[in-house]
């Protein structure tokens, strides 16, 4: 079960890495401003995965004992609540952007670069917080390949070239550089989402007949 679970989180973690290589072909600016980003970003997901590891254990605590009902009910509270908490942390990060982003750097270049994918960031956690709080409730059912297989659909065939192509192309529109490099991050994310909700409720409705 743990290999999955782990290859999953390195499929994550490789997904950024290859978009950070995109962003470093836009100069040293970008890429001091979306390190920046990222690493807000890092710090803002501990939160979200301090709760996903609680949701998988009581979840698998819960399945052990057949009560589906009582897992269900415990699967939508534990999510809702990392939502509000996430978006909590998005709101904050939202009004004071300027203030929590000098605490990395003086540079005003790096800071306005920053600024401009303070929403992306928001979105991103926001869909990222939701999709691993899934992720967490899918370990605790012990479906680990789910949670390996479907990030490579949403990061992979889907997250990575939009990423790409919008961000270094004029394919689809004018070449939108750092901004488009985020489009694909954020829609990664919500498709990855997506998938987990489906099978998730596919999953519910088999367990609790």
């Amino acid at each position: 079960m743990g290999i999955p679970s782990g290859m999953a989180l390195f499929i994550e973690v490789l997904f950024l890495d290859i978009i950070s290589f995109g962003v470093a072909t836009l100069g040293p600016i970008y890429i001091a401003a979306n390190n920046i980003i990222l690493v807000i970003a890092a710090l803002m997901f501990t939160v979200t995965g301090g709760f996903s590891t609680v949701t998988t254990v009581k979840v698998s605590y819960l399945n052990a004992k057949r009560d589906f009902q009582s897992m269900l009910r415990f699967s939508i509270i534990a999510t809702a609540t990392g939502l509000f908490i996430s978006f909590v942390l998005c709101t904050i990060f939202y009004l004071y952007p300027g203030a929590i982003i000098k605490l990395y750097t003086k540079d005003m270049l790096v800071i306005d670069v920053a600024m401009s994918i303070v929403l992306f960031l928001c979105f991103f956690h926001l869909f990222d917080a939701f999709q691993f709080m899934l992720s967490g409730i899918f370990r605790g059912l012990h479906e680990t390949k789910i949670v390996f297989y479907a990030p490579i659909a949403g990061y992979w065939l889907i997250g990575i070239p939009v990423g790409f192509i919008l961000g270094l192309t004029d394919i689809v529109t004018e070449k939108m550089g750092l901004v488009g490099f985020w489009y694909g991050l954020v829609v990664g994310l919500i498709i990855n989402a997506i998938v987990f909700l489906i099978l998730l409720r596919a999953k519910f409705k088999r367990l609790t007949r």
